[in-house]
Order: C-alpha cells, then sequence, then structure tokens
C-alpha cells in the first residue's frame, strides 16, 4: 500500500530539500595565467557551498609537494544582490578586502588575502582551507549568486563586476614560492570574455595590410 498523496509530496519535499543543502559548486583551477607561467601547473579547486546566509569556500591546492606552489590570495566575484562577506569565524592571517585588481585579470567584488598582520598562514600544496564567510545583501542567497553555470556548462558573466578592458574571469588566486621563486595569478574565465578574445583576435588579424 502505497503513501498517500500528501505525505509522498511532503517526503520528495524534505528530499529535495536534503539534497539542496549540500549542494555546491566547484570551480578548478587554471585555465589562464598571468604571466608566461603555464596555467595548467597552477592548479587549484574553488568550492562554493551556500546555506541560508553562509558561505563556505573551500580551496583545495592541488599543485605536487615538489615543484608545487602556495596560495595566498584568492578572488571571486558577486551578484548584484550580494553587498558583502565577513570572515565568521576569522581565520589567522587572512582578511576580506572589497575591489580587488588582479593582474592582468580586471577588478574582483572580493579578495581573501593572506599575510595580514605579517600573519602569513599560506595554502601550501595538497593542503586545503575552509572559509567561512557570512553573506550581506538582499536574500535568499545559493551558489548562483557566486557561480552560475550555462546550458553548455561554461560560466555566465553576469557577476564580472568593473573591469578595466581585462578579461572578466570567475575565480582567481595568487600562486607563489614555485619553482626558480615563480609566481603568477591563475584564473577562470567566463565564456563571454573567450568570445571577446576571439573577436579581438579576428580584428586584430583584419586589421594586418
Amino acid at each position: 500500500m502505497g503513501h498517500p498523496p500528501s505525505r509522498a509530496r511532503s517526503v520528495a519535499a524534505l528530499i529535495a530539500l536534503a539534497a539542496s543543502a549540500f549542494a555546491s559548486e566547484t570551480v578548478t583551477l587554471s585555465t589562464h595565467s598571468s604571466d608566461e607561467t603555464d596555467p595548467s601547473v597552477l592548479d587549484a579547486t574553488v568550492d562554493f557551498a551556500v546555506a541560508g546566509s553562509t558561505l563556505t569556500l573551500t580551496v583545495t591546492n592541488l599543485t605536487p609537494a615538489v615543484g608545487g606552489y602556495n596560495i595566498t590570495e584568492v578572488y571571486l566575484n558577486g551578484s548584484a544582490d550580494i553587498t558583502g562577506l565577513t570572515l565568521d569565524p576569522p581565520v589567522s592571517g587572512w582578511a576580506v578586502f572589497t575591489s580587488q585588481h588582479v593582474d592582468g585579470f580586471g577588478i574582483f567584488d572580493f579578495g581573501l588575502i593572506d599575510g595580514v598582520d605579517a600573519n602569513p598562514e599560506t595554502i601550501f600544496p595538497g593542503e586545503t582551507q575552509v572559509f567561512t564567510l557570512d553573506i550581506s545583501g538582499t536574500g535568499p542567497f545559493s551558489e548562483a549568486d557566486f557561480v552560475r553555470r550555462n546550458s553548455a556548462g561554461g560560466y555566465l558573466g553576469e557577476f564580472s563586476g568593473t573591469f578595466d578592458g581585462n578579461r572578466p574571469m570567475v575565480v582567481a588566486a595568487k600562486f607563489v614560492a614555485g619553482p626558480g621563486d615563480d609566481s603568477a595569478y591563475g584564473a577562470v574565465p567566463e565564456p563571454g570574455s573567450l568570445a571577446l578574445l576571439g573577436l579581438a583576435v579576428i580584428l586584430a588579424f583584419r586589421r594586418r595590410p
């Protein structure tokens, strides 16, 4: 004998709610580098999970123990509904800044930056750092306020903040202390920026004598 329809609907709603509570959006770095460093070696994941007005941001450094990089900065954007992010609880050595210019990749809405008060807490190769942030703004909030994908699996470009002609990016991070003391910013672009980049290349080619 089956459950009454109303009870079945309630069970389905609870299952859906539980599933959404554990949903998250993961962005894999890097497809672009701020200099000649190969972006594929700037390897990390940034996972966004939103519950109520709390963002749990999980950053994992996937570079190797030998010849890898440390991560000291992480950058992200938010929708127009997001007005602020506050670390709660605080993370030693880290602080949140707004309107941060990232070399070659424009201005990001928010930056988590290490080395505050001369107390660096670097994310070393193989390590994971979890940041819990209180979200200010107009809710309800979800992962889509930070990362939203289009039907092709790429990232939508509506949360790109204010840019100065550089390529808009979804997420960026600063990788330091690599081989030969190399450092670079790694980033993942929004698909619209790739289209604009391709258009710029075509126009430049057409202008050639």
